[in-house]
């Protein structure tokens, strides 16, 4: 197969968003049209003979927890309840002003912790950096206009990034980037999971 449009180097930069169908393409046979493959995507022909395929894809099993950190654990504790609408089911102590806090999320019960700060590993900054962990949800303009409403500050605003490809972050009051997303894919899964 043929890649039909490189990818553009500074289309990536930024918070651009890339036209669905642009980024990658490749040549189907006879001439066909250009099958479309989500930005990102490799096609399992283009990829190296040595790659041991059942090995790989049992690396990463899925999201199991996602840590926060705050200087005021108890603060962002009570500010994720009243945004999720449920409180943390677990808390280290139990009494008293917490170090953790944890709450079960989601489809899939995915942990969202909450730890002090003071435990941070070496070199962790609440400066901007690293990867965002969007979360899925139904509707991601009410979901943004809740969090704004709640105190938190676009990071990146809602992008369409494709079809069925919808994100956006914001900074929550404790410095941490909040992802969010509508993405057919999760609900395709969800569907197969409840079929």
């Amino acid at each position: 197969m043929a890649v039909i449009e490189a990818a553009d180097p500074a289309k990536r930069r930024g918070n651009a968003p890339v036209e669905a169908g642009k980024l990658f393409g490749t040549l189907g046979r006879n001439g066909a049209e250009p099958r479309r493959q989500r930005p990102g995507s490799v096609s399992m022909s283009a990829m190296p003979e040595h790659i041991d395929l059942e090995r790989q894809q049992n690396m990463l099993r899925g999201l199991t927890t996602i840590s926060f950190y705050a200087h005021d654990v108890a603060a962002a504790r009570d500010w994720y309840a009243e945004f999720l609408g449920l409180k943390a089911y677990f808390q280290r102590p139990e009494q008293g002003d917490p170090v953790y806090a944890e709450f079960r999320v989601g489809d899939y019960q995915h942990e969202l912790g909450i730890i002090d700060a003071h435990y941070a590993p070496d070199g962790w900054s609440a400066e901007d950096g690293g990867a965002i962990a969007y979360w899925a949800v139904d509707d991601l303009e009410a979901t943004w206009e809740r969090l704004l409403e709640m105190g938190a500050t676009p990071f990146d605003k809602p992008t369409e990034r494709g079809p069925g490809f919808v994100t956006a972050s914001v900074h929550d009051p404790f410095g941490n980037i909040l992802g969010i997303m509508i993405n057919h894919h999760y609900m395709d899964v969800l569907a197969g999971r409840k079929g």
